[in-house]
Order: structure tokens, then C-alpha cells, then sequence
């Protein structure tokens, strides 16, 4: 649900909607990670995209920037981890910092 109301754009209520889940209440950065579950880190990349939508671009860089090393550490050079990498380098690029971009 919260995916589709980002996609509508409606990142607030996205946002609302994704701490609604009982799986993800009380949730912080590192106990998404510490789980071990890579479902926590789509979790946490929806996160970084609402957050992205809000305009709230640090944010953005942290999220992604820990959802793509979990996903790196625990799933290697899957899909997923490219989807993580392409949202980092893309944010890079968007600040100006080209040379980390590449």
C-alpha cells in the first residue's frame, strides 16, 4: 500500500502507511539491518524513496547507503543490490559529486 500511494504522490501518507505495519513499528536504521532479513531492506529503500519525495535527500543517502551494504553483505551482486547501488549513485550524481557516482 505504501508503495502504490508513493507511485499516486503521496509521500506523506506512504510514510503513514509503512509505519502502520506491525512488523516495522519501533523500527530504527540499525535494527532493520540487524535482523537479517533482506525484506527489511526493501522496507528500508521504500523508506529512502518516500524520503526522496519529501525532499529530504540526507536521509535518502543514509537509507540507501545502509540498505545497499546489507544487501551487498547478505545477497551479493543480485538484483536487488544493483536496484541499492542505482539509487546511491543516482542520489550522488543528483548533489554533484559525480566522481563517488561512478
Amino acid at each position: 500500500m505504501a508503495s502504490t500511494l508513493l507511485r499516486l504522490g503521496k509521500p506523506d501518507e506512504a510514510e503513514q502507511m509503512l509505519k502502520r505495519c506491525p512488523s516495522l513499528k519501533n523500527f530504527t536504521d540499525e535494527t532493520f539491518l540487524s535482523t537479517g532479513n533482506p525484506r527489511f531492506s526493501g522496507d528500508m529503500m521504500l523508506l529512502a524513496r518516500i524520503r526522496q519525495s519529501q525532499g529530504r535527500l540526507d536521509d535518502v543517502l543514509r537509507l540507501s547507503s545502509k540498505a545497499l551494504a546489507f544487501r551487498q553483505k547478505l545477497l551479493g551482486n543480485r538484483l536487488k543490490t544493483c536496484d541499492s547501488l542505482y539509487q546511491v549513485a543516482n542520489l550522488l550524481q543528483v548533489s554533484g559529486n559525480m566522481e563517488l557516482a561512478m
